[in-house]
C-alpha cells in the first residue's frame, strides 16, 4: 500500500495513468488520421502505434532527413526553419499517453534524430496511413 507522502514524492511524469501529448501535423495528415479512426474505430495512439510498425526504419529517416528546397515567396530576412513546409506544423493532435509511450516516442525522436516530437509523428502518419 502507498501512503500519499510516497506518491507525492514521485515526479509528476513518473506517475502511473495517462497522459495528453500534444503533437502539430500537416492538416491533410490529420484527415488521413482522422478516416483511419472512422474506419477502425481505434484511439489516435493505437493508430500511431500500429503505423510505426508499417513504417520502415530506413524510409523514415530518409524522409526525416532529405534536403529541402529552400522556400518560396516573399522573404521577410528570417532564416527558415527546416521544419517549414514538408515537416510543418499545422493542427494539432491530443495523444493519450502512459509515461512508457511518451518515453519511448521521445526516444524514437532521438534515434531517427527527428526535429521534434512533432516532426516524428507527422512523418510516421504521412508514411504509413493509407492515402484517402
Amino acid at each position: 500500500m502507498s501512503h500519499p507522502e510516497q506518491v507525492d514524492s514521485i515526479p509528476a511524469a513518473k506517475r502511473a495513468g495517462k497522459w495528453n501529448v500534444s503533437v502539430y501535423v500537416p492538416a491533410a495528415v490529420k484527415v488521413c488520421l482522422q478516416a483511419e479512426k472512422e474506419r477502425t474505430g481505434l484511439p489516435y495512439t493505437a493508430i500511431l502505434a500500429a503505423t510505426f510498425d508499417r513504417v520502415d526504419p530506413m524510409e523514415l529517416h530518409s524522409w526525416l532527413h532529405q534536403d529541402q528546397p529552400a522556400t518560396s515567396g516573399p522573404r521577410t530576412g528570417m532564416p527558415p526553419s527546416e521544419t517549414w513546409g514538408r515537416r510543418g506544423g499545422g493542427d494539432q493532435l491530443q495523444l493519450r499517453m502512459t509515461t512508457e509511450q511518451r518515453e519511448w516516442l521521445d526516444g524514437q525522436v532521438a534515434y531517427f534524430h527527428a526535429p521534434s516530437r512533432s516532426a516524428l509523428v507527422a512523418a510516421v502518419l504521412r508514411l504509413g496511413l493509407p492515402k484517402g
